[in-house]
Parts: structure tokens; C-alpha cells; sequence
């Protein structure tokens, strides 16, 4: 019996361990946070934007602007108001604030991770990819698709049931530094990862066993 109470203790000390760990990856940006933009790949005055730290200078992710009628200015100062599931500003179309679509949140998932079938960084899908998330963010109403049509690769995979929700996408608030709203942009959030959740559950579950066993022993 002691040495499963150890074992069990063991195992939910490397789940504590292992679980900030797990979601190291996921906060590119922090609230509060002051960071800069530059020009990459695209030619629609959208995206791709390369996303840096204001003070360091050091790359934090790329990204893709989901209002059409919010700005930035590269090199310029912004601030971090908040990390959401909304556009604040609301933009052209929908409300304000205007929450992301599972559509989007697919598109950028997969950008950010590098699965999005086809996607090679040129202007062309560039282009693409940001007019797809404007459209289906209701910031345009219609585009020539000149390679990829994303706006149909993400509805299918919606309607097919192969995503669901928004899973570790969110929205960049931006401000300006004296607190005026900027155009904000697409990252990622934490998402714990079912091992690491199995392995937490694990080490809660051998713990409890062993306050019951201590407790009818005592008994």
C-alpha cells in the first residue's frame, strides 16, 4: 500500500510538472505587453504581419488582421489591451464587439502550426488566406480566390465536423499607447493537452484513494 500512495504521489507531482510545460508554446503575446509590426508576405494591406516585442525586438508570431476598416502603422508602438474571443472595434461588418467564427479560428490554427494544406507564405496565398478571413468575418462581401480557396476549405471542414469552436485561437485588442483602439489580429491561447489533463486526473484520483484508505484505516 505504501508503495502505491508513493506512486500516486509521484505521479501528481509530474503532472504539476509537466503541465506548465505542456502550454509553454502558447502565449505569443501577454496582456500589457508592448509590441511593433512588420511587413510580410500579402499585398491587400493585410496580413501576413510579423509581430515583435516593442523593447526587445524579439519575433513573436505572424499574424493576419481581421477588421478592414482598423489600421496599423509599421514600426509604430501598440499596446496589448486584452486576449478575447472578439474583435472590440467590431469593424465593417458584424457587431461590435464581434466575435470570431469556428471558420477562422481554423484557418489561423492551422496557419499558426504550419498544417494549412497548401499555404507556402507568397503573396498569392498571403492574399488569399487574409481575404478568406475577412470574408468570413463579413468585412467584404465577395473576392477572386487566385489560388486556394480558403473560405471553402474552412466552411467544409466546420460542416464535416472535423472543427468545432474556436479550440486555441483568440484575438490580439490592440490599443494605441494613449488607449485608443487598433486593428486587432489573430494568436493563439493556452489549451491543455488531453495527456497532460489524464495525467493530472490521474494523480488527483491516486491521491484521493489514498486519503480514503488512510481515513478507514484510522477508522
Amino acid at each position: 500500500m505504501k508503495k502505491w500512495g508513493l506512486l500516486c504521489c509521484l505521479l501528481m507531482m509530474v503532472s504539476f510538472v509537466l503541465y506548465p510545460l505542456q502550454d509553454s508554446h502558447a502565449t505569443p503575446v501577454s496582456v500589457g505587453q508592448h509590441i511593433k509590426f512588420a511587413n510580410g508576405p500579402g499585398t491587400t494591406n493585410g496580413g501576413e504581419f510579423i509581430v515583435s516585442d516593442w523593447d526587445s525586438g524579439e519575433y513573436l508570431l505572424t499574424t493576419f488582421c481581421i477588421e478592414k476598416n482598423e489600421y496599423i502603422s509599421y514600426g509604430g508602438e501598440f499596446v496589448v489591451s486584452d486576449i478575447s474571443n472578439e474583435a472590440r472595434a467590431g469593424g465593417i461588418g458584424g457587431g461590435s464587439p464581434d466575435p470570431i467564427s469556428d471558420e477562422t479560428a481554423y484557418l489561423y490554427h492551422n496557419f499558426y502550426w504550419g498544417t494549412l494544406d497548401g499555404y507556402d507564405h507568397s503573396d498569392a496565398l498571403a492574399n488569399d488566406l487574409q481575404n478568406a478571413i475577412w470574408l468570413l468575418e463579413n468585412e467584404i462581401t465577395e473576392y477572386t480566390v487566385k489560388s486556394i480557396d480558403y473560405v471553402a476549405m474552412a466552411t467544409n471542414a466546420v460542416k464535416d465536423g472535423k472543427w468545432s469552436g474556436l479550440g486555441d485561437v483568440r484575438v490580439i485588442n490592440l490599443a494605441y499607447p494613449d488607449g485608443s483602439p487598433a486593428q486587432d489580429q489573430l494568436t493563439v491561447a493556452p489549451v491543455p493537452e488531453p495527456a497532460t489533463m489524464l495525467l493530472f486526473g490521474t494523480g488527483l484520483i491516486g491521491l484521493s484513494g489514498l486519503g480514503r484508505k488512510r481515513f478507514f484505516k484510522k477508522g
